[in-house]
């Protein structure tokens, strides 16, 4: 149990304060603001497929419904005119 934490903890730390915070950064510094907004709608779906494959967790067909309503505005928001 205590390991858990600890693998948690340091996912924390370091995947996400510090890695997904430095990707921002470097998103916002090379794109426009729009487009990376864009990218926070996929942190539900990240979410769903973490639990799938980490704890195994059934993906249901309204996630995958979601999920395609994501990736369609998030492929709208980002396609070059």
């Amino acid at each position: 149990m205590e390991s858990e934490f600890i693998i948690s903890l340091v996912y924390m730390i370091v995947g996400v304060s510090l890695g997904a915070l430095s990707l921002l950064y470097i998103m916002i510094r090379q794109g426009e603001v729009s487009r990376v907004a864009s990218v926070f709608y996929l942190v539900p779906v990240s979410a769903a497929v973490s639990a799938y494959l980490l704890f195994g967790e059934t993906i249901e067909e309204t996630t995958l419904l979601g999920a395609s309503i994501v990736a369609l505005g998030i492929l709208l928001t980002n396609r070059k005119s």
